[in-house]
């Protein structure tokens, strides 16, 4: 009997050994994908790799969580699993990558087509791995511009300074966000309200901000000034900003088109796009402005639902991690509300006359515009995803779920990864 149990004891040990979790099946459908343009087109092997990989990316959502204990970490890889999803539609699912995207060389477009099968791997990773189309044949609307022309030196202590910056925001969030939740006050004043919005809406900016910063800031230094990496990441100008000037957003359209990070665009726009093609072409070529408004803000609606979609996969895998009722944590909502904005805003716009087109807008359209935006994004940010978040989470508060939102931007903020910063602080306390 004792035998029987250390056999079965075995057997169970290396079962689970060799189970997946989810972020297996990312990693999976992630190599994948860049092994599918190897194959020919049209052959049986390229069929079943993309049907494997496919298989691999849906996989990643009912497949157990990694074993990770951090709500914000649980969060990130869920958002991943959705964007990467997405990607794949757009870039393998809908296309033949290696005939629809290529590199610019010198500006020349580059064939994979004619490329080495080492050559056709690490373009095929760049593919699936670039986000705005920086280096190739296509190019995402909204990104702002490159920076002005400098010395590779003056970039990467730039690029080092803002990314010494990014953890100390980062910690600073940690520590004010931790006063006022140590604030015991059962009454919350005016002013303490103001001061928590204000670190909900910043701290999640600055949580986003760095997600994008931790790897971007210290890999563009490095390719830049050192020269390695792909040709076209040489060059500054390949690393353009991911958020442009606050002063851009002197309307709701212009802070998503331009000022926020358009890190999603592209395979937010994608299926929308699809499903538009699929329209007669009496209805794609109409220019009746009843058809042509229909198209305009159906693609928008169906981009901000396909943002909140990748978004909700956050919720969904700490949901599911924790034991939690599945939740979407309130985004699909969120997001969709944004186009609903941004039609109500042009709207308005139109009935008074406003065109921000090809114009430079006078002052009371910059600070009416300024206020209007602050206002939205505000109120939207903390109400319609801030608390539902929090809540979906699990995550609640004595005081209120305002500061359970705060609670979780804390907690979101202190958890990303290598803040030298916050360790060089507690040394030198």
């Amino acid at each position: 009997m004792a035998g029987m149990n250390s056999s079965w004891m075995t057997v169970a040990l290396e079962t689970k050994l060799l189970s997946l979790n989810s972020g297996h099946y990312t990693a999976l459908a992630f190599i994948l994908a860049i092994c599918i343009p190897q194959s020919p087109q049209g052959t049986t092997l390229r069929h079943g790799l993309l049907l494997l990989q496919a298989t691999c990316a849906v996989q990643a959502f009912f497949a157990p969580p990694p074993p990770v204990l951090e709500p914000a970490l649980l969060y990130s890889s869920g958002v991943l699993m959705g964007n990467m999803l997405a990607r794949y539609f757009d870039r393998l699912y809908t296309t033949v990558p290696e005939k629809t995207f290529h590199r610019l060389t010198d500006k020349t477009p580059e064939s994979a087509t004619r490329l080495s099968a080492s050559q056709r791997f690490v373009w095929g990773l760049e593919l699936f791995s670039v986000t705005r189309g920086i280096g190739w044949n296509w190019r995402v609307a909204g990104i702002p511009k490159s920076p002005a022309p400098t010395t590779r030196l003056r970039f990467v202590a730039s690029q080092l300074i803002r990314w010494i910056a990014m953890y100390a925001a980062l910690h600073l969030v940690d520590v004010t966000c931790r006063l006022v939740l140590s604030n015991q006050n059962p009454v919350l004043s005016f002013a303490d309200k103001v001061q928590i919005y204000a670190l909900i809406v910043g701290g999640c900016a600055m949580t986003i901000y760095s997600h994008f910063g931790i790897l971007i800031l210290p890999l563009s230094a490095l390719c830049v000034g050192l020269q390695v990496g792909p040709l076209s990441w040489h060059d500054a100008a390949s690393w353009s900003p991911n958020f442009a000037s606050l002063t851009e957003a002197y309307s709701i359209r212009r802070f998503w088109g331009h000022t926020w990070h358009q890190q999603l665009r592209r395979q937010a726009g994608a299926p929308g796009e699809y499903l538009i093609s699929m329209l007669p072409d009496s209805m794609m070529t109409s220019k009746w402005t009843p058809v042509r408004l229909a198209r305009r803000y159906s693609l928008l609606l169906m981009s901000f639902f396909v943002s909140g979609l990748i978004h909700a996969c956050g919720t969904y895998q700490v949901t599911r991690a924790l034991g939690l009722p599945l939740s979407d944590g309130g985004e699909i909502k969120y997001f969709l509300l944004q186009g609903v904005a941004i039609i109500a805003e042009d709207l308005g716009c139109w009935i008074l006359g406003v065109d921000d087109r090809g114009t430079k807008p006078g002052g009371m359209r910059l600070w009416v515009g300024y206020a209007t935006t602050l206002s939205w994004y505000v109120c939207s940010r903390v109400h319609l995803k801030g608390v539902p978040i929090a809540l979906g989470m699990g995550i609640r508060h004595g005081r209120g779920d305002l500061l359970a939102a705060l609670d979780h931007v804390q907690q979101s903020a202190a958890v990303v990864p290598g803040n030298f910063v916050a360790r060089a602080w507690e040394l030198i306390r």
